[in-house]
């Protein structure tokens, strides 16, 4: 997991994974170049824990990549990417999803994710990907599920076990978006060849919107205004630049209209500076946070 200035919600994170029944694991937490007191704060509170300190803030991706390389490096056949802001109640829960990896080309497995503290209301179900807009669609939840899991064509990246053998064969995170759209980037690397899951007889606990601030601010506007069209640079061999165009327009519409509502003036600025870097194509940490 990674820590970037945030004690309590990395504290609360640990303690949860120090309860799970599962023994053979190692906790690794990757601080993210913090610049307050919060990676000290961390050492004394768990000495037991590794810690993988970084110099700068590298997002998420480069972030976790530091991370999972220590895992690889040290001989770790699953690495489980959670966020820091992810609640853990279910302590027999790696129990309930490795046994998933035996089935044929399973290579990434999610729980159920729920909000928090509103434990009821879906946060996640199932990802779907239109690779010919680069479009995706986060399913809250769905209408009929069947019995034990889901197939995804995209997984957000906020609580997945992910087989080492995905990363042999494709590499670590991708790093040039910094933070947010790595997981649709990372879908279509790996889903050709790989299934990714979401296992329904178990779930986490999401506070989300905590690493960036908050719905519709800056840093979130910019990064995803501006990673839609990273991705469709990437893989544009695959898109329609009519379909992703027109895509793109109806989203940021409909951005818009909700950073219009809540009169985030903040929202507005990062969604017109993370248009014009997206089309200049400017990769890595961005102009936030």
């Amino acid at each position: 997991m990674l820590n970037w200035n945030n004690f309590e919600d990395t504290r609360d994170c640990v303690d949860s994974l120090q309860k799970i029944s599962y023994k053979n694991h190692d906790i690794v937490i990757v601080d993210n170049g913090s610049t307050d007191d919060s990676l000290l704060r961390l050492q004394n509170t768990f000495p037991e824990v590794v810690f993988v300190e970084l110099d700068r803030n590298r997002g998420f991706s480069g972030g976790m990549n530091a991370g999972i390389s220590w895992a690889v490096d040290h001989g770790a056949d699953f690495t489980w990417i959670l966020n820091n802001d992810v609640v853990i109640e279910d302590f027999s829960i790696l129990e309930k999803l490795l046994p998933y990896f035996e089935m044929e080309s399973v290579g990434c497995i999610t729980p159920q994710v729920f909000e928090y503290p509103d434990k009821e209301t879906e946060w996640f179900t199932k990802g779907e990907l239109d690779r010919g807009s680069g479009h995706s669609t986060h399913h809250k939840c769905i209408s009929e599920k069947p019995e034990q899991f889901v197939e995804n064509e995209y997984l957000p990246l906020c609580s997945t076990l992910i087989s080492t053998d995905v990363f042999d064969e494709y590499g670590l995170l991708p790093e040039r978006y910094f933070i947010y759209r790595e997981d649709v980037a990372f879908a279509y690397d790996i889903s050709e060849k790989f299934r990714m899951l979401t296992i329904l007889n178990c779930r986490v606990y999401h506070k989300s919107s905590n690493s960036s601030g908050g719905d519709l601010n800056r840093t979130l506007t910019y990064y995803t205004a501006r990673n839609r069209w990273l991705l469709y640079y990437k893989y544009n061999h695959e898109m329609s630049i009519f379909l992703f165009v027109w895509q793109y327009l109806n989203w940021v519409f409909v951005q818009f209209l909700m950073v219009m509502k809540s009169q985030n003036i903040d929202g507005l600025i990062g969604l017109t500076q993370g248009t014009v870097d997206g089309i200049l194509n400017k990769q890595g940490r961005g102009r936030y946070p």
